[in-house]
């Protein structure tokens, strides 16, 4: 995958360095606000970049052009281990492809409706927050609204 496939998925073309990014569904939202007007693209991967229905993957990938940061979001009901399934096989098959590009810090999103109150021994869940720690990245998880500022 090269920067061609990201572009054509990417559905804020004509405003890049728009101040806020709405990612909604399932009764759940995130929110970026783009306070430093950088070029962020927002990509649909869920039927979008990914379209093969055999592999799991996230809802939406945000990748700021600018600081070489990734966000990779999934808007969920209230399966938070499947949210995790998810956002794995995701990284697995677009990772290769954004560090070519040069994007090296993966962060991670996930915004839920119910709480899941033992997420924080799943081995799932601790396996990826050491992944996505290890490379300056964030785990962030929240239920019905999350927000990033940047």
């Amino acid at each position: 995958m090269d920067k061609t496939d990201f572009d054509k998925h990417t559905e804020n073309t004509n405003n890049l360095k728009q101040s806020i990014i709405v990612c909604s569904e399932n009764r759940s939202t995130y929110k970026y606000y783009n306070k430093s007007q950088h070029c962020v693209a927002k990509i649909k991967v869920d039927g979008g970049l990914i379209s093969d229905l055999t592999i799991k993957k996230c809802d939406w990938l945000l990748v700021n052009w600018n600081n070489c940061n990734s966000y990779f979001i999934e808007l969920k009901g209230s399966d938070f281990k499947k949210a995790i399934t998810q956002i794995k096989a995701t990284l697995e098959v677009l990772l290769p492809s954004l560090y070519n590009l040069k994007v090296t810090v993966v962060n991670v999103r996930i915004v839920t409706t119910k709480t899941y109150p033992d997420f924080k021994q799943d081995r799932n869940y601790i396996q990826l927050k050491k992944q996505v720690e290890k490379n300056g990245g964030t785990f962030r998880n929240h239920n019905s609204l999350l927000e990033d500022t940047v």
